[in-house]
């Protein structure tokens, strides 16, 4: 036994035990890859009798992506946090009744949404958007 490490820094089976490469599997069907990212907004929802006053949330935001699988990958998870980040970058920690006259849950998602579209590489298609207000309420959109 023992082991050996990999060229990736991973540790695996001693050079004693020889194996072959798989060859990459072929991707039959969709496959999706997502990131999730937390971001903190205030708001309120004129006219609402609960809602009404300014107050806060850290949103949950969650996003999936497709695309074709190039190199072993749909896209790196470094540029789809770079998407995401530049997608809130107006709206984390800020008032987002300075951008949406109704901020609901619902048009928040709405407004990720094209924002995130816009931020994506070519070839990356936006698939699902679910936006967490609080741990029990959430909105999604997809495509």
């Amino acid at each position: 036994g023992g082991l050996a490490m990999c060229t990736s820094g991973i540790t695996g089976p001693s050079s004693t035990q020889r194996f072959s490469k798989i060859p990459e599997p072929q991707h039959e069907g969709t496959t999706r890859v997502g990131k999730v990212i937390e971001f903190h907004s205030a708001h309120y929802l004129p006219q609402h009798p609960t809602c009404g006053s300014m107050h806060g949330h850290t949103y949950r935001l969650e996003v999936e992506v497709t695309g074709p699988v190039r190199d072993g990958m749909i896209i790196d998870f470094f540029l789809l946090k770079a998407a995401l980040e530049g997608a809130i970058r107006d709206i984390d920690h800020h008032c987002l009744n300075d951008i949406l006259s109704y901020p609901s849950v619902e048009n928040v998602c709405q407004f990720i949404w094209k924002k995130v579209s816009t931020w994506l590489p070519s070839g990356i298609t936006l698939q699902r958007v679910k936006l967490w207000e609080t741990s029990t309420c959430y909105a999604v959109k997809e495509q």
